[in-house]
């Protein structure tokens, strides 16, 4: 509601200032020249790229840090998986040791933790 709102509110500044800025203007870049506009159109229009330019800039930046993140996701779960392998590791060689103790016939070392 609030945003039907926004765009009410917006869109009636828009059409007041566009009834007060009704003057033609001509555009002129380099050779080309275009035909008479309204002036509260190139202002539309103006506003309009510099928002689809932002909106690509924004979608850059989101593409990159998503590219980031699954890089760091794929790190992770790599590393997490070697956490793993390395726990049944040291888990094996706890018990290889249990064992060579037993043969042994020690209880215990006095300076184990």
């Amino acid at each position: 509601m609030i945003t039907l709102i926004l765009i009410v509110i917006s869109a009636s500044l828009f059409g007041y200032f566009s009834t007060q800025n009704t003057t033609d203007v001509t555009i002129h870049f380099l050779t080309y020249s275009s035909r008479s506009l309204p002036l509260y159109f190139v202002i539309l229009v103006s506003i309009g790229l510099g928002l689809l330019i932002a909106m690509f800039i924004n979608f850059l930046r989101w593409f990159s840090t998503k590219r980031k993140l699954g890089k760091k996701d794929r790190d992770l779960k790599k590393t997490e998986s070697e956490v793993n392998e390395l726990t049944k590791t040291v888990h094996k060689l706890e018990l290889q040791n249990t064992k060579l103790e037993a043969e042994l016939g020690k209880s215990g070392d006095e300076d184990s933790i």
